[in-house]
């Protein structure tokens, strides 16, 4: 008589662990699918908001480059040009640039 309620108990608790266990799991999984569904649509959704400026963003970026680089480039020649150094002008206005880009990314660091 032991024996059965020993084993009845055991098979008991036996179907509950695995019951547990698999709700435990598909409790998981929901979990999860419900958080990649939530940064992919986040992605996606960021993605839809700014595709439509991003060519006037990159139109606009390309047309300010440009323009700095003739700036810079013709401030160059004119120093090159007023202290008779060839290259001076460059070597100038090189140092000026990598000094406000390394100021730059020292700021924009996170603190």
């Amino acid at each position: 008589m032991i024996d059965i309620v020993s084993k009845f108990v055991k098979e008991f608790f036996d179907v509950a662990a695995r019951e547990s266990s698999r709700m435990i799991r598909s409790e998981i999984e929901y979990v999860t699918g419900t958080i990649k569904r939530s940064i992919h649509d986040g992605i996606r959704e960021g993605f839809e908001a700014i595709r439509a400026n991003i060519f006037y963003l990159f139109l606009a970026m390309g047309c300010t480059l440009t323009g700095l680089i003739f700036i810079i480039w013709g401030f160059a020649k004119l120093f090159a040009w007023y202290f008779k150094i060839e290259g001076l002008g460059f070597l100038i206005f090189g140092l000026l640039a990598l000094l406000v880009g390394i100021f730059s990314f020292a700021m924009s660091k996170p603190r």
